[in-house]
């Protein structure tokens, strides 16, 4: 049976209890609002171009588990393109970028698959064995000369091939995107061989300095995509090179070049522009998006 004291008792139980948790309500709701705060604070502080890329890199990973097949292009009187991978990528990285060339470019692609190459000089070997391969397979149009387009190390992997001169007679037009030419100093958070090689005033860079035959009369073209936003090539103008006919795009990531379609088609339109005079090959210019 109730009573007036038991009731009495009862209520106080209840708010206290009440109480209570309102306090551990507050007390979580502070520290909740404090830990956003702090994760938002380090979001924030982290670089813009940095953090873009980041949610770039998601997109390489799915391209990576999807099927892949290349698209054929039939009866095209372009040249082949071969697509050459960076440090730590997969062809399948260029696969959106394929479809883009056949469907929209009408330009045959093929990619190399260098992984499993321990040094960049192994690498320039097996690429000048595919270039070789694509020549002798092509049955017509433009000598059976090629095109390459390289991503970051992808491009100093084609400028060793291309010191071979069997190569170089086989090669149309080199475009690099991100390559560090002159070296990055990223490179020195890491010692394997393909790191050293990529660090600035290495052997291979300085072999690459050294090189003298893209203003040769029927030699390569070189040309090369660089970007301010680049946070993986530092300095970001290592990724110009003073042999090549540059260009800036502006707000380019390390890894806008394989997932934007901006990127494919400045590379497609650069790609059908004629080779230009010597004396034009040093100029930088800032590419529109719109192109």
């Amino acid at each position: 049976m109730s009573t007036p004291e038991r009731d009495e008792e009862s209520s106080g139980f209840w708010s206290g209890v009440g109480d209570a948790m309102a306090t551990v309500g507050r007390v979580v709701g502070s520290g909740a609002s404090a830990l956003g705060r702090s994760a938002a604070g380090a979001y924030l502080a982290v670089d813009r171009d940095l953090r873009r890329q980041i949610f770039q890199a998601p997109l390489l990973g799915l391209m990576s588990i999807v099927p892949r097949s290349t698209p054929r292009v039939e009866a095209s009187h372009e040249r082949d393109v071969l697509l050459v991978h960076g440090l730590g990528g997969h062809p399948s990285h260029f696969m959106a970028m394929q479809r883009y060339f056949a469907h929209v470019a009408g330009r045959q692609t093929h990619c190399a698959d260098l992984r499993r190459a321990d040094c960049l000089d192994e690498m320039a070997r097996r690429l000048r064995a595919r270039i070789q391969e694509l020549c002798e397979r092509r049955r017509e149009g433009r000598q059976g000369k090629i095109d390459i387009v390289a991503h970051s190390m992808g491009g100093i992997v084609a400028r060793l091939a291309l010191e071979e001169v069997e190569t170089r007679q086989r090669v149309a037009t080199l475009v690099t995107m991100a390559t560090p030419h002159g070296g990055t100093h990223l490179a020195r958070l890491a010692a394997t061989p393909r790191t050293l090689d990529l660090r600035p005033r290495s052997p291979v860079i300085e072999r690459l300095r050294e090189q003298d035959f893209w203003d040769e009369p029927r030699g390569p073209r070189l040309v090369a995509l660089w970007s301010e936003s680049d946070t993986t090539i530092l300095p970001p103008t290592s990724a110009a090179w003073e042999a090549a006919q540059t260009h800036q795009i502006p707000e380019f990531t390390h890894l806008s070049y394989l997932v934007s379609p901006a990127s494919w088609r400045v590379v497609a339109r650069l790609l059908r522009t004629p080779v230009p005079m010597v004396c034009s090959h040093a100029r930088d210019e800032k590419m529109s998006l719109g192109l």
